[in-house]
């Protein structure tokens, strides 16, 4: 049988149907097709349904043992032994629950009066407290360390300027250097200068050989001066020891030379240099760590402190850099003042040399 909703395709008529009970069978083309016996009888299996209907109408219907009543008999299943010692076992198992119960009880009595909570508690807050307080004082050095940055900066600015002011000097002072050798070079004397000028040379070495002689005398003076002063108050000491020592007998010397030096010339002069430093060094790092105190006046200096060594040294580094740049910017402005004022000098000495040969050539040309 074919379902009719379908459509008829070639598969569908060729396909054997199971419901055939002839061997041989044509269909509506005319072909014939080999049927398997896969066939059941319809009306053996009616029968066997029916029975098997019979049969659970008959049965009675049993209830399903409860869980306590399957717990013993799984028991008795399992176990190999007697009852006495299944019994024997089930009490333990209830001692032991009671036990378990009973320290339950106990650990919860006990975290009711346990201490612990309460210091952990304070242990939280004296904790956060130390922790702002390392928050703050964090926050402390690192508005230091910014403030110490903008120093600095401001520093290389300056220094900066400065080169560049500095910059501007020397081209200033090498195109005068440039434009005074090429007048120099430009420029010719005429036979009469030369002449003057050779007499002028004559003249300032005349005056430099009297002023030579002049200090030999000067100086000669003075040391003889200077002598006749020291022998004269050295008898005048001499006078006083011995009327002192006419006067009072002298005392026991307590030493070799017959005088006890002082305390300060007993002591080891390398014992002195080391004392110095080591007070110096002292008194730097008290005033470096006095600065960085907290209000009861201890110290805020440490490894795990935020006031570390090291923030430390960066300060002085920081201070000692800055203290070498303004050096080094007034020793700058220093000789470039010194350079204008030697170039001013010269200046001048040029316009009088100037002046006084005009006045000799018309001098000259008057007495002609």
């Amino acid at each position: 049988m074919t379902n009719p909703s379908r459509p008829s395709t070639s598969c569908q008529i060729q396909r054997p149907s199971l419901t055939d009970d002839n061997d041989h069978l044509n269909n509506n083309n005319g072909k014939q097709f080999l049927s398997r016996s896969l066939t059941f009888d319809t009306e053996q299996k009616q029968q066997k349904q029916q029975q098997q209907q019979q049969q659970r109408v008959t049965r009675p219907s049993r209830p399903s043992p409860t869980i306590s009543e399957q717990l013993p008999q799984r028991l008795g299943r399992s176990l190999l032994s007697n009852d006495n010692w299944r019994q024997e076992t089930m009490v333990d198992i209830r001692i032991n629950a009671k036990a378990i119960e009973q320290s339950d009880q106990n650990i919860l009595f006990g975290r009711g009066i346990d201490p612990l909570p309460h210091v952990r508690e304070m242990l939280t807050e004296l904790s956060n407290t130390e922790a702002l307080l390392y928050a703050r004082q964090c926050r402390v050095v690192v508005a230091k360390l910014r403030l110490c940055w903008g120093d600095i900066n401001e520093e290389i600015k300056s220094l900066l300027k400065h080169k560049e002011y500095t910059e501007a000097a020397i081209d200033h002072i090498r195109k005068d250097l440039i434009i005074n050798n090429e007048s120099v070079k430009i420029r010719k004397k005429p036979k009469r200068e030369a002449k003057l000028d050779e007499v002028r040379k004559r003249v300032t070495k005349v005056g430099k050989e009297r002023s030579v002689v002049t200090e030999l005398i000067c100086q000669c003076l003075t040391h003889a001066s200077r002598t006749f002063e020291l022998t004269r108050f050295q008898k005048l000491d001499n006078a006083q020891t011995r009327r002192a020592s006419i006067a009072n007998p002298p005392a026991r010397p307590t030493s070799a030379l017959g005088f006890r030096p002082p305390r300060s010339t007993r002591t080891n002069p390398l014992s002195t240099t080391m004392t110095s430093s080591n007070s110096n060094l002292n008194n730097t790092n008290v005033t470096a760590e006095s600065t960085l105190l907290d209000e009861n006046g201890l110290p805020l200096v440490g490894h795990l402190l935020p006031f570390t060594p090291d923030v430390i040294q960066v300060f002085q580094e920081a201070a000692k850099l800055i203290e070498e740049s303004g050096e080094i910017k007034k020793q700058a402005m220093n000789q470039i003042k010194d350079a204008f004022n030697d170039a001013k000098a010269y200046s001048l000495t040029v316009n009088q040399s100037v002046a006084q040969k005009l006045a000799d050539i018309i001098t000259l040309a008057v007495r002609k």
